[in-house]
């Protein structure tokens, strides 16, 4: 079992993340630092967020956060989740499907979140192989196997942040020997 400081949180909405100085879009990938976030609903309609953070091109495991909020609380999680994005990058699996619930969990526009919000699929458009077909979580096992990232069990919200981090490491890795290294050629 991984360590995750804050297991169980209570729910709450959070304060809304400062999103990076735009100066930063222009840095190298690796000289920023940006969280690999996931989100799930397990069997009893608990909403489970998970952050995994990466900086200077390494993930930073004793930082993940995961937090649990009753189906009761709505999406207003997050109190774990905030700080760990406070000016950070966000890196999703998928965009469209992240950004909307941080904007509801943490507050702040769909804009401001898609503006800092790196997607590991369009990394993968970007190098020539998408991944689709199936859910999100099959998808993001088979470019993990794709690219030799481990693939752990795909129902729990942090072992998919933890792949989705690998895989932006393993992806940007190689834009960047194409001459996409920096934050705004990730971005889109």
């Amino acid at each position: 079992m991984i360590p995750v400081r804050g297991a169980l949180a209570a729910p709450g909405r959070a304060r809304p993340s400062r999103a990076p100085a735009a100066a930063l879009r222009r840095a190298s990938w690796r000289e920023v630092e940006l969280a690999a976030v996931e989100y799930a609903e397990d069997e009893e309609g608990r909403r489970r967020w998970a952050g995994v953070p990466v900086a200077r091109g390494r993930i930073l495991l004793s930082e993940a956060v995961l937090e649990t909020a009753p189906a009761a609380a709505g999406e207003e999680a997050g109190g774990l989740l905030a700080p760990l994005l406070d000016g950070r990058f966000v890196v999703a699996w998928s965009a469209p499907t992240v950004v909307p619930i941080l904007g509801g969990a943490l507050g702040g526009g769909w804009g401001s979140w898609a503006r800092r919000t790196v997607e590991v699929r369009r990394l993968l458009r970007l190098l020539g192989t998408p991944v689709v077909g199936g859910t999100e979580a099959e998808e993001r096992a088979r470019a993990a196997a794709a690219h030799r990232v481990p693939v752990p069990r795909a129902c729990d919200p942090l072992d998919g942040a933890l792949t989705t981090a690998q895989l932006f490491l393993v992806l940007a890795t190689k834009l960047e020997a194409a001459g996409r290294g920096d934050v705004a050629s990730l971005l889109g």
